[in-house]
């Protein structure tokens, strides 16, 4: 059963940048049949991380659509939720709860933090 993300209040920007800071190895996620807002944040999360070097892995549960090709990094992008198993960090994007990522809510360590940005 999925266990709700660990939520952190828009407001506390600071608390949010605290989370990205102290890990090294990250997993983004959004939303199951991910939408352009979905994948767009995926990847800009994932260019943050890069420049803060950290190492991050985009997993969805469905591939993005062709037409999303044209986005950096969008070949990158993992649609195979048992990638989520054993991540250190977790990063929710553009979606209210952990469950509407789909399986790979399943997938992810039951004591990996989860930050929810929606």
């Amino acid at each position: 059963m999925p266990r709700p993300p660990t939520e952190i209040p828009v407001s506390d920007l600071a608390a949010a940048a605290a989370f990205l800071r102290a890990g090294d190895d990250f997993l983004i996620t959004s939303h199951v049949n991910p939408d352009g807002d979905a994948i767009g944040a995926a990847l800009a999360m994932q260019a943050l991380l890069r420049r803060l070097d950290r190492r991050s892995t985009v997993v969805l549960q469905d591939a993005p659509g062709d037409g999303y090709a044209f986005l950096e990094g969008s070949g990158e992008i993992v649609a195979d939720p048992a990638a989520a198993h054993g991540c250190e960090r977790a990063i929710v994007l553009d979606c209210s709860s952990l469950e509407r990522t789909g399986r790979v809510a399943d997938r992810l360590a039951g004591d990996a933090p989860v930050l929810n940005i929606d």
